[in-house]
C-alpha cells in the first residue's frame, strides 16, 4: 500500500485547519490518493448532574446537533468535488483530540495523517503546548504537520514546489528505518523526487573528571568517525533510490541546527523520526521544538510503531 493511498486530515474549523485541508487535498492530488478522510474530534461535555436522565437526554440531543453541524462545515470547507480523483469522506469522533485523532486515523486504515498548526516564534513558543505536540507520543502513522507560518507562503503552495527536503538523522536512533521511511514517503507524494540534505547533530559531552586531553580527542575522533560512517551509508541508500543527496554533520542543539540547515538550504519540508513513549523527553521534545519554530511543513515518522507492528 502506498503512503498516500488513504490520507486523513484533522480539522477543528480554525484557520490553520482550513489551510491544512487545502494542503492535504494538494498532497492527495500529487500523490494519487484513493481516499481522503476529513476528521473532526468532538470534545466530551462534562456537566454537573450529567447522569440525570433529563440532562443525559439534552446532552445527547446537543451532541447530535453539533455532530451534524460539524459534518456540514467539513463539507463546506472541502468545497466542490468537481475534478477530484479521490473519494472523500467526513467523520466525527468523540474524545480529547490528541488521543482520539491518532487512534481514529489508524483504525480507519489511514496511511498518512495531516494536521494544521500555528507556527510559534519568539515569546509565543513559551505558551501552552498545542494539540499537535500532545499527539507526538501517540502517533501511529507518518504525520504531516502543516504550519500557517510567518513566511506568508501557505503549505499547499510550498508542497507544490517541493524541490528540497531536510531530513534529520538521529545518530543514537534507528537511522536506517528513518531513512527508509523518508525515501518511501517522499517518492510517493512528490514527483519528481526532491533533492535532500541529511543532517546529523553530534553533541559530545566530556566527562568532567576526564583530564587527559589526548584521550578526549581520541574519543571524539572515534565518535565522529562512527557518525560519518553511518551518515555515508544513509547517503548511499538515498543515492541508490535516485535521490540527489548530500549530508552535513553539525554540533549544537538538535532543533536549532536542523532548522538552520533547512533555512539555509531553502527546504520546503523537514523530516524527522520520533520514538514517542518513554523517549518523549528526548526525540519527542526535539520534534516538538522543530514544529513550534518551523515555518515550513514537518513530516513526523513514528518509527517505533512501525517496528513493533510490522
Amino acid at each position: 500500500m502506498a503512503i498516500a493511498d488513504h490520507l486523513v486530515v484533522a480539522v477543528d474549523f480554525s484557520e490553520p485547519s482550513r489551510v491544512a485541508l487545502q494542503a492535504a487535498m494538494q498532497v492527495a492530488t500529487q500523490g494519487g490518493s484513493k481516499r481522503l478522510t476529513v476528521l473532526h474530534a468532538l470534545r466530551p461535555t462534562v456537566l454537573p448532574g450529567a447522569r440525570q436522565p433529563k440532562v443525559q437526554q439534552r446532552l445527547t440531543e446537543l451532541r447530535d446537533k453539533v455532530r451534524t453541524s460539524a459534518l456540514e462545515q467539513m463539507r463546506l470547507m472541502a468545497g466542490d468535488d468537481a475534478g477530484r480523483r479521490f473519494a472523500m469522506d467526513f467523520m466525527v469522533v468523540e474524545g480529547l483530540p490528541a488521543r482520539v485523532i491518532p487512534a481514529a486515523a489508524r483504525d480507519l486504515g489511514g496511511t498518512l495523517l495531516a494536521v494544521g498548526t500555528h507556527a510559534r516564534r519568539g515569546f509565543r513558543r513559551w505558551l501552552k503546548g498545542s494539540v499537535v505536540e500532545a499527539m507526538l507520543p501517540r502517533l501511529h502513522l507518518p504525520t504531516l504537520v502543516l504550519p500557517m507560518g510567518d513566511d506568508g507562503i501557505p503549505p499547499d503552495a510550498e508542497l507544490r514546489r517541493l524541490t528540497h527536503a531536510t531530513i534529520a538523522i538521529d545518530p543514537h536512533g534507528d537511522s536506517a528505518s528513518v531513512a527508509q521511511r523518508a525515501r518511501e514517503v517522499l517518492a510517493d507524494i512528490v514527483d519528481p523526487k526532491p533533492a535532500v540534505t541529511l543532517v546529523t547533530v553530534v553533541d559530545v559531552d566530556t566527562p568532567p573528571l576526564l583530564q587527559d586531553d589526548s584521550l578526549v580527542s581520541e574519543v571524539h575522533a572515534m565518535i565522529n568517525a562512527d557518525v560519518r560512517a553511518m551518515l555515508t551509508a544513509r547517503q548511499a541508500d538515498f543515492a541508490a533510490a535516485d535521490f540527489v543527496v548530500d549530508a552535513e554533520i553539525r554540533g549544537g542543539e538538535i532543533d536549532e541546527e536542523v532548522l538552520s540547515v533547512a533555512e539555509r538550504r531553502d527546504s520546503q519540508l523537514i523530516v524527522m523520526g520520533t520514538h514517542g513513549g518513554a523517549d518523549l523527553l528526548d526525540v519527542g521534545s526535539t520534534a516538538a521544538e522543530v514544529i513550534r519554530e518551523s515555518a515550513v511543513s514537518v513530516l513526523v515518522l513514528p518509527i517505533h510503531h512501525e517496528l513493533e507492528e510490522g
